[in-house]
């Protein structure tokens, strides 16, 4: 386990190319570098500009007409503040900036858990040929990049890898989009028997949320969704984990997905 979190700190992931998708105006058809440029009206500085204006002309009333002026003042640069960020919200240019988000969030799991599992019900409903969806979701702290991955068994059993930075740091441009990668690979008849044996396993135990014994690390969550089966949840930071929770229910369902990473990203690169 160990030797996991320190591959992922040095960032394994960071030599494959981004496939540019078509060029298309909608979100879903811009690759992942256009994405993020569409996002950086999201990391200017507009609020805080504003506040400090708010702030210059509540000084400048106070200054000029006393406290009932600065009130007047105050009470003015507050409702400015207030219909300018509502105008600024509704502009084009930020809503495109959101469903880019929300599109660079759903290529790369950074969606809600709670969104992904919705969609992930539906999913296993609307699919005969589907058994078991299963979700994980990990972040190197405090501000590390984001792995997720996601496993379907079923007719054509496969897991979904991706990873991607904190969007601040793309957008600051202390990260390359370069470091944005998902990859698709197919689960072997073993690991998916494997795979089988310990959610059968881990039906009868119950998998707690595990407190986090360190500040930084690698916080993961792991959920399985299954078609005759009750869900699994579970959550825990991986790093400085005591000995006697190395076998926890919860650790062993999020280990589950790193041990097929492990096997199926054999040469430690996914490009």
């Amino acid at each position: 386990m160990r030797a996991r979190v320190e591959i992922l700190s040095r960032g394994l992931w960071h030599t494959a190319r981004v496939q540019p998708r078509d060029n298309d105006p909608g979100a879903g058809s811009l690759s992942d570098e256009a994405l993020v440029r569409q996002t950086l009206p999201l990391a200017s500085r507009f609020g805080c500009k504003i506040v400090g204006l708010a702030l210059l002309v509540t000084l400048a009333s106070g200054l000029g007409w006393g406290l009932q002026g600065g009130l007047v003042g105050f009470a003015s640069s507050v409702g400015m503040l207030v219909l300018l960020q509502w105008l600024r919200a509704r502009s084009s240019t930020v809503q495109q900036a959101r469903a880019a988000e929300r599109e660079l969030g759903r290529r790369f799991g950074a969606l809600p858990l709670a969104q992904q599992l919705s969609e992930a019900r539906a999913q296993l409903a609307a699919s005969a040929d589907l058994e078991v969806v299963g979700l994980f979701r990990g972040r190197v702290l405090p501000h590390g990049a984001l792995r997720s991955m996601r496993m379907e068994i079923g007719a054509q059993p496969k897991l979904v890898l991706c990873t991607a930075p904190a969007l601040a740091e793309l957008q600051r441009g202390s990260a390359s989009s370069m470091a944005m990668i998902r990859r698709e690979l197919p689960l072997t008849a073993a690991q998916v028997e494997r795979s089988r044996a310990l959610l059968r396993d881990l039906a009868t135990e119950t998998l707690a949320p595990l407190a986090s014994f360190v500040v930084d690390g690698f916080a993961c969550e792991a959920s399985v969704l299954q078609r005759d089966a009750a869900e699994l949840h579970a959550s825990a930071n991986l790093a400085g984990l005591p000995d006697q929770l190395r076998h926890h229910p919860s650790v062993r369902l999020i280990e589950l997905f790193l041990d097929l990473e492990s096997e199926l990203v054999t040469d430690g690169h996914l490009g």
